[in-house]
């Protein structure tokens, strides 16, 4: 790592070594970001990590939330048959 010391949680340690995040992943790396105190640059220049990658996890869990849940239900749309 540069910088100093390493990442605190092993869900980071994870994170860091894979190229590929998973929703778990994701979530720790977020959490240790807001346990550091560092802002979102020296943050990401402390582990290596891409600003781009940490900015649209944040962005796709600020939305959807849980990433993984599924929709509850469906609800059937009619379709009209009449034309014009």
């Amino acid at each position: 790592m540069r910088g100093g010391r390493g990442p605190q949680s092993e869900g980071v340690r994870r994170a860091l070594k894979s190229g590929y995040w998973c929703e778990r992943d994701a979530r720790a790396v977020l959490d240790e970001l807001d346990a550091s105190g560092l802002d979102l640059r020296a943050f990401c220049r402390r582990y290596g990590i891409g600003r781009e990658r940490v900015r649209y996890w944040r962005r796709r869990l600020a939305v959807g939330g849980d990433v993984t849940e599924a929709p509850s239900h469906f609800e059937r749309i009619a379709q009209s048959t009449t034309h014009g």
